[in-house]
């Protein structure tokens, strides 16, 4: 009888230790305030401690989606969020967040969307996102975001549209996104990123918008576009742009969008033009030569496109001649050309420059 005590707690102790490895207390909240929506009746507020999890919901409420809001989380550690079956959305706004470990989120076989946005977060972490196969969006914007690693967004193949803009990325590496080779829109604004490397979004051949608005971008490297035959909407303003090479896109592409206004262009060249085929242009804030410009808006013209103009840059000047009797573009480099022409914009006040062209 004795050993048969002894046997049943030697059971007890094994079961405690396995379960006790497998499911390890997490305290990633502290009495933290989240809002949710439930598949079925109202939107709620809740508290929560430690972690969120099912067991943190009355068993009649299905939870599709979280947001937490000014909230004092720092740091999202294993497990934070877990075992949430119906979960399709999560959403941290504003809570100071400097840390997501991997496997912070773990077991949520439905989660489509995730966003962090205003935060202190600087690196995103090989394993973050491991094993949420069914993400379609993730977002984080407006942090302090300036490393991201290998496979950091990689082996997601639902994964849709990427927003990290308003971040700190001097660059873009095509190894973030290993074998995520659905995504069709990405957004890299208002980064610091100086360089487009070659062949830098050849594997995600379903890119059909791209957004790298307000960077430091001086170089587009040959091929930068390579194997994009499905984009639709390229936007590079306010950039440091003095030229772009012929080569960057696929022969024969066709994009329904072309956004190259305020960079620093004086020409687009001809074998450019010659394989790029575009519905909408935008070319405003840049110190075009005025024949090489004249010679732009001619192809466009000759092949159907419509040229846009922002709204309120009506009054800056066009464009530049140095030589009175010059008949056509040269094609070159003209930093003559383009220094007068930002010297005519300055006198027309910090109000128009900064709005309509990048001048620095």
């Amino acid at each position: 009888m004795p050993s048969k005590n002894r046997e049943f707690t030697v059971i007890l102790v094994l079961c405690f230790a396995y379960l006790t490895k497998t499911e390890k207390p997490c305290a990633s909240f502290n009495n933290i305030k989240v809002s949710v929506v439930q598949l079925k009746g109202e939107p709620f507020e809740a508290t929560i401690y430690g972690c969120v999890q099912r067991p943190n919901f009355r068993d009649e409420v299905i939870v599709s989606e979280i947001l937490v809001s000014e909230q004092n989380v720092p740091r999202l550690g294993r497990d934070a969020i877990r075992h949430m079956p119906r979960l399709t959305s999560l959403v941290f706004e504003n809570c100071g967040i400097n840390n997501i470990m991997p496997g912070s989120m773990r077991n949520l076989p439905k989660l489509r969307y995730f966003e962090v946005n205003k935060s202190g977060l600087a690196r995103i972490l090989y394993g973050t996102f491991q094993e949420l196969f069914t993400l379609e969006t993730i977002k984080i914007h407006n942090t302090d975001l300036n490393e991201i690693d290998t496979d950091a967004f990689g082996f997601l193949p639902n994964l849709k549209e990427t927003d990290l803009s308003n971040n700190q990325l001097n660059y873009f590496d095509r190894t973030w996104f290993t074998n995520s080779t659905n995504l069709e829109i990405l957004n890299l604004q208002h980064n610091k990123i100086r360089t487009i490397e070659r062949k830098s979004f050849k594997p995600y051949h379903r890119l059909r918008e791209i957004q790298l608005d307000h960077n430091d971008i001086t170089l587009l490297e040959t091929n930068s576009f390579k194997g994009l035959r499905h984009l639709e909407h390229l936007s590079l303003t306010y950039n440091k742009l003095k030229s772009i090479d012929s080569d960057i896109f696929p022969n024969s592409i066709k994009i329904t969008r072309l956004n190259i206004a305020a960079n620093h262009l004086t020409y687009l060249p001809t074998q450019l033009m010659d394989k790029l085929i575009v519905r909408k242009v935008m070319l405003d804030g840049n110190p075009w030569e005025c024949q090489c410009l004249h010679k732009v808006t001619n192809w466009l013209y000759s092949s159907g496109a419509n040229l846009e103009k922002p709204s309120n840059c009506g009054d800056i000047p066009v464009c530049y001649s140095s030589t009175v009797n010059e008949k056509s573009c040269m094609e070159v480099d003209d930093d003559e050309v383009r220094v007068k022409y930002f010297e005519a914009l300055r006198r027309l006040g910090d109000k128009v420059h900064k709005h309509c062209a990048r001048l620095n």
